[in-house]
This record gives C-alpha cells, sequence and structure tokens, in this order.
C-alpha cells in the first residue's frame, strides 16, 4: 500500500524498546478507500436482490 501511496509510514519517537514505525491513510488512501466502500455497497446490494430470489 505504500508503494501505491496509499499509506505513509514514519518513524515515532524512540521509547521503552526502540524505534516504533507508525502508518497513517494518505489523501489518495482516502479517496480509493471510499471508492471500494461503494463498489462493496453496489455488490452487496445485487447479492442482497439474488438471496431475496433464492429464498422465495
Amino acid at each position: 500500500m505504500e508503494k501505491k501511496q496509499l499509506i505513509e509510514s514514519y518513524y515515532g519517537e524512540r521509547s521503552h524498546g526502540g524505534k516504533r514505525k507508525y502508518y497513517r491513510i494518505t489523501a489518495l488512501g482516502k479517496a480509493y478507500f471510499h471508492e471500494m466502500v461503494k463498489e462493496w455497497r453496489e455488490v452487496k446490494e445485487i447479492m442482497d436482490l439474488f438471496m431475496e430470489e433464492i429464498g422465495e
């Protein structure tokens, strides 16, 4: 995901045991996430309709 610039990493302050690597989502990552949620909702809606027909 870092290579696709969806997230970025950084090292925090040293504390009890060394450096820690943290991740945060980028603006591009947020846009990608929202697009994937939209697509998933469309797929779910289709599957719900399909399951209703099977149940009848």
